[in-house]
């Protein structure tokens, strides 16, 4: 899943013709087909997630993804497609009534429904916050992981982190081209940052869970660890983790990065 750097010219990269070199997809020259041709590739082969979802407003969930299943030669059943990005119970709401990331998802799912084996995102996530963008990218992580190519246009550097590839644009002219060893999963991100103690204990550090259940069961437990804590705070200590409540929320804190 490869990262492009946003506002390079990169629209132009993905979507036109190259003044230089060629465009290959599988077998075939791409730039070389007439344009009937192209077309047809992009429409076969190629889904498309927009910033701003594109979304027909007077359109439900169900409607909006059933418009390009109409025209697919083989696409899935667009509740099938709404399930895959898990608005199964929301099919039938409007956009207007759907949050901004559940939009995003419909979108994904209107892109996804045709089959295509490349998936080209816009700012997928630049519309969104911090916590709804994990969700998409660990959408896209798990579509990628399926087998389908996706590229990511964006301005926000730490999207890069959970590609396996990123390129870096500027003045339309390719800067730096890099494999990521270990991108970062969205998913445990997600619980990382967002679940409550025992989600992240379960998922990502088994071996401390006990350990934290037993400190958080001492009425008296004192602060193990107080930098720019307010003092109804509780924190307690185990494993490779801090747990930090306020007021009953729950957040894990890395003890060698010392934040979240």
């Amino acid at each position: 899943m490869p990262f492009i750097h946003a506002g390079s010219g990169v629209a132009s990269l993905l979507l036109g013709l190259p003044t230089g070199g060629e465009i290959r997809y599988d077998a075939a020259r791409v730039d070389a087909l007439p344009v009937r041709e192209r077309a047809a590739l992009r429409h076969r082969h190629v889904g498309f997630v927009f910033q701003f979802y594109n979304l027909i407003p007077s359109l439900t969930a169900l409607e909006n993804v059933a418009l390009v299943t109409e025209i697919a030669r083989a696409p899935l059943a667009p509740a099938e497609a709404l399930a895959l990005v898990g608005l199964e119970e929301r099919m039938h709401h409007f956009p207007a009534q759907l949050s901004g990331g559940e939009q995003q998802r419909v979108a994904i799912a209107r892109a996804v429904a045709k089959g295509p084996h490349i998936l080209l995102c816009d700012e997928p996530t630049g519309a969104l916050d911090s916590r709804t963008s994990l969700e998409i990218m660990a959408l896209l992580q798990e579509l990628n992981r399926g087998g389908m190519t996706v590229v990511i246009v964006t301005h926000e550097q730490d999207i890069a982190h959970h590609c396996k590839r990123v390129i870096w644009f500027k003045d339309g002219r390719i800067q730096q081209d890099e494999q990521v060893a270990s991108p970062i999963d969205a998913r445990e991100m997600w619980a990382y940052r967002f679940a409550d103690y025992k989600a992240v204990c379960e998922e990502r550090f088994p071996a401390a869970q006990a350990a934290n259940d037993a400190a958080f069961a001492l009425a008296d437990a004192q602060p193990a660890w107080t930098s720019d804590l307010t003092p109804d705070t509780d924190v307690v200590t185990g494993g490779d983790l801090v747990f930090v409540s306020h007021g009953g929320a729950v957040h894990a804190l890395d003890q060698a990065a010392g934040g979240e």
